[in-house]
């Protein structure tokens, strides 16, 4: 009896110790040892199994997931969850003096499924969520509800960025391809504002713009005007043969009526 009310004494500091560690910040532990039959105490910090002993808590690898039989390190659980509550969140805080500048939390979507916040500090004890990730693996810059595997709200900048497309148009080279008159042209932008085939400003303004379809589409007007031009070229070549064959014709009329 003896040694299981040890037992229950340490495994009741332990999740004391977590609790602080993992709770919402508002209590700070200055000073705690203990000692357990799988961790030892220093001058220095807090061990709890085997490894790595160089920082004030260290905590490796302790047990297995039943479930999936991974290496389990450690497991910080919400013990208010039930099958009830759907909402609220798991963090661990990264403090600083007495306040905490910085979480990740684990927080409920439904019931089955779970994302990451991360958060950091603008201002004494300021917490700001800067970035998600869905249950879903849709990570979030600036926005809490990503649709898309990256969703930012804000300016990117990058040294090169690639997009891959399908159904580059090419197309529009081939001999069945049936090029628009510039006569159909003038009267859809006279009709609806902006060239065929291009989304309006206002389209753009809602739904934004696709990269790799927008390049597409853009390439494909790029080469449709390559066409009109190679047209325009050959009528300029006729019509300077006609014009070449008229001022010879003129000059033969002029040299006979001399």
């Amino acid at each position: 009896m003896l040694q299981n009310g040890k037992y229950q004494m340490r495994k009741t500091i332990i999740m004391f110790l977590l609790g602080i560690v993992v709770g919402n910040g508002s209590v700070f532990a200055q000073t705690l040892q203990i000692v357990t039959d799988n961790g030892n105490t220093t001058s220095n910090g807090i061990t709890l199994g085997s490894g790595y002993t160089n920082s004030k808590l260290n905590v490796n690898a302790i047990g297995v997931d039943t479930n999936n039989s991974t290496d389990v390190t450690m497991i910080v659980a919400n013990q208010k969850y039930n099958s009830t509550h759907q909402s609220g969140e798991n963090r661990i805080v990264f403090a600083w003096g007495n306040h905490w500048a910085a979480a990740i939390a684990a927080y409920k979507e439904t019931i089955n499924t779970t994302g990451f916040k991360f958060f950091t500090e603008h201002g004494f004890n300021v917490p700001i969520e800067r970035m998600r990730i869905t249950s879903l693996g849709n990570v979030g810059i600036g926005t809490a509800s990503p649709s898309e595997k990256l969703s930012v709200n804000g300016k990117i900048r990058a040294h090169e960025i690639k997009v891959e497309t399908a159904n580059w148009p090419d197309y529009v080279f081939a001999k069945n391809y049936k090029l628009p008159s510039l006569q159909e042209t003038e009267q859809h932008i006279k009709d609806k504002g902006h060239l065929l085939g291009i989304p309006s400003a206002e389209e753009v303004k809602t739904n934004g713009v696709d990269l790799g379809e927008m390049n597409s589409k853009l390439l494909k007007k790029i080469e449709e005007l390559t066409l009109y031009l190679i047209d325009q070229n050959k009528l300029i070549q006729t019509q300077q043969k006609l014009l070449e064959q008229q001022q010879k014709s003129i000059e033969t009329i002029h040299l006979k009526l001399k």
